[in-house]
């Protein structure tokens, strides 16, 4: 490499010849490269993940959602890689997702306190609720409400309740299947649960 930068190269004994050295500074500039973090709304989750192109002095990673877009806070972390020039993949899920629109965004810490953040991503999720009716037999078959209890009701057009079916909703998925035992016309099924309602319509036949 000195050839080009010195003349009359062949002729001289000097051993003080200039150097030329190529440093990838691309690593300075981004120590920790994210890329397309994304949220994706599941039957029963919220399901997230990003890429690294390589981490340099990267701690850890914090999943932070927000149901309006202004407050923020942290749901799950994820250790970093630490020093690594290869990609790598993350995921990581939300089993308690807020119902209707919510927000999230990446969080990113390194060994030397410094901070980034990803673009926020939105999301809308409800919980999954499908009623089948065969005859007078309901099949309901829920997904995504959490622990805790609550109640089936049937309730007519006249708005009365006439039927109650106690219910304790777990994580993942739920199949209820009962005897309506009612004559024939329209009705609602209206899930209950604490701090949350969700109705569906439904016409039940002679048998």
């Amino acid at each position: 490499m000195a050839r080009p930068l010195v003349s009359n190269y062949g002729n001289t004994t000097s051993d003080h010849y200039p150097v030329v050295t190529r440093y990838d500074i691309s690593y300075l500039t981004k120590p920790v490269d994210v890329q397309n973090f994304t949220a994706k709304a599941n039957p029963s989750n919220v399901e997230l993940n990003w890429v690294t192109t390589h981490e340099i002095n990267s701690k850890y990673f914090i999943v932070e959602r927000s149901a309006d877009n202004r407050s923020f806070i942290a749901i799950d972390t994820i250790a970093g890689q630490k020093d690594t020039r290869v990609q790598t993949s993350y995921k990581t899920f939300d089993n308690k997702p807020l119902k209707g629109k919510s927000w999230y965004r990446l969080k990113q810490l390194s060994l030397d306190s410094s901070i980034s953040y990803s673009p926020v991503q939105e999301v809308k999720w409800k919980s999954c609720i499908k009623v089948l009716v065969l005859g007078k037999w309901i099949t309901i078959e829920l997904c995504g409400l959490g622990d805790g209890k609550g109640e089936i009701q049937i309730i007519d057009i006249r708005g009365r309740i006439c039927k109650t079916i106690p219910l304790n909703s777990f994580k993942g998925y739920s199949n209820i299947r009962f005897n309506s035992n009612l004559p024939l016309g329209i009705y609602f099924i209206r899930i209950v649960r604490p701090g949350d309602v969700d109705a569906e319509q439904v016409f039940i036949p002679y048998n």
